[in-house]
């Protein structure tokens, strides 16, 4: 009974040192296929948030067409591992909703995914910002599967002098129910880099 009771204080303020630690600002995680990840501890957040930095050969007009094309979702599922993946409702030319599912390992339940997806040129730089955040309630609940509710990923295309297109890909996102946040740490900037080299 001790030691139970020794194992769970460890744990408890294991989580909480590590919850309430952080910078709040981008760090190198690691560099492969031509791919950069950075991770981002906020203090209070037990998830991290990883940003991918890689290079294509492409015109921003290219990009802009592929981010609201219903194709590009079954594509981006094949590296990705979801299904599923459709757009549920164009509003207008910058503005769509989108849906995929994605199965999750060991014994954790399915995620669906409901997103709001946003294009907007940012002038400074006449980047293509890409903003794709949780709509959860855009479809009844499925029991199949757990929603996902916290969700603000960005796609960020910046035209480069040479003809190349500089992309980040942010994730701030959060599986819910009881996936452990450590495996989300661990698996995340692997699927970031993944996309990225994929791309």
């Amino acid at each position: 009974l001790i030691g139970c009771l020794s194992l769970a204080v460890i744990a408890v303020s294991a989580h909480m040192i590590w919850k309430y630690s952080g910078s709040g600002e981008w760090q190198l995680h690691g560099a492969k296929n031509g791919v950069t990840v950075y991770s981002l501890k906020k203090p209070g957040s037990a998830m991290k948030q990883f940003k991918g930095i890689g290079r294509v050969r492409a015109t921003l007009p290219i990009a802009m067409a592929a981010s609201m094309d219903d194709q590009i979702y079954t594509e981006i599922c094949k590296w990705a591992g979801c299904v599923g993946a459709k757009v549920l409702e164009r509003v207008d030319e910058q503005h769509q909703v989108i849906y995929f599912r994605m199965d999750y390992p060991l014994n954790f339940r399915p995620r669906e995914f409901l997103a709001a997806q946003r294009l907007s040129r940012v002038p400074e730089t006449k980047a293509l910002l890409v903003e794709v955040t949780a709509a959860p309630e855009k479809l009844p609940r499925n029991e199949c599967c757990l929603r996902v509710e916290h969700m603000n990923n960005t796609w960020r295309y910046t035209p480069l002098k040479d003809g190349e297109l500089e992309i980040e890909y942010v994730v701030d996102m959060n599986d819910g129910g009881y996936f452990p946040y450590v495996l989300a740490n661990l698996g995340t900037p692997e699927f970031v880099g993944g996309m990225l080299a994929q791309m």
